[in-house]
């Protein structure tokens, strides 16, 4: 009996001091309580560094979200201009007119460009201004290149455009333009009385003055007259060359007058 007691005494006490060795396994010295509230306050700061990276890392995904959907708007419309392009290219006539324009007689220096009209199927008209070096110099614009497009040409009988092609027609267009320059810049260089100026040119520029270019319908227009169209090119004093002539009178390019010159009664066409 008395030893069961102390058996269960024993054990009780074994007990009592394994609690005890883990309760001072918990105890913590006051060096050692420094150093882990060190550790903490450094892991702490850690962590919140790690939380505002995180806030950064977010904020920057929703801004390339924001991008992205910016990006997607832009190339939907990149694709549509594209494919407004093309389809222009392939409407595009196969003449178009120049900046620098086709003018005989030497032009000023400095050319600023006004506008560039375009009308329905193709038709592309380009005016463009050419300023003086002076101040006070006048402004001179060069002559309307009105091309036709493919439905003009096909909106003519068929006795009126013959064989002509678009490009034929466009081509002879170029010719007209080049010949109303080149009468502008004879009558202008035999207003200013230019010294380079061979006698019969100054002849030619002198009729061109007295007889047409101060006449109503004339002035400030560009013309040319039909021995112009003697000269190399597409518009000729042939069958050819008066077909279209008649096409561009019916499409309303041209206006013919009949004009009395140097005892002879020949065309002029202005171009409008």
């Amino acid at each position: 009996m008395q030893q069961g007691c102390f058996e269960a005494l024993s054990q009780a006490f074994s007990e009592r001091m394994q609690e005890l060795q883990q309760v001072s396994l918990l105890r913590v010295e006051d060096s050692i309580k420094e150093v882990q509230q060190t550790e903490l306050a450094e892991l702490e700061a850690h962590v919140r560094g790690l939380e505002h990276n995180l806030k950064d890392i977010k904020a920057y995904i929703a801004r390339e979200h924001e991008c992205l959907g910016q990006a997607q708007g832009a190339m939907h419309g990149l694709l549509h201009q594209k494919a407004h392009l093309e389809y222009i290219g392939c409407h595009l006539p196969s003449r178009l007119p120049s900046a620098g324009g086709s003018s005989a007689w030497p032009a000023p220096q400095k050319a600023q460009p006004v506008g560039v009209e375009t009308a329905a199927d193709e038709n592309v008209s380009s005016n463009i201004d050419a300023a003086g070096q002076g101040a006070g110099s006048k402004v001179r614009k060069a002559a309307p290149r009105r091309y036709i497009s493919s439905g003009e040409l096909n909106s003519c009988s068929q006795y009126m455009r013959q064989r002509l092609t678009i490009d034929k027609v466009n081509a002879a267009i170029d010719d007209m333009v080049a010949y109303a320059e080149a009468n502008r810049g004879l009558c202008t260089a035999v207003r200013s009385n230019s010294s380079k100026l061979a006698p019969a040119e100054r002849k030619r520029g002198h009729a061109l003055l007295n007889h047409v270019a101060g006449k109503e319908g004339f002035k400030g227009k560009f013309w040319f007259a039909e021995s112009d169209m003697k000269g190399g090119g597409q518009l000729k004093l042939d069958k050819s060359g008066k077909a279209i002539i008649t096409v561009l009178r019916h499409l309303g390019r041209l206006n013919e007058v009949r004009i009395s010159m140097e005892g002879a009664s020949q065309s002029f066409y202005v171009l409008q």
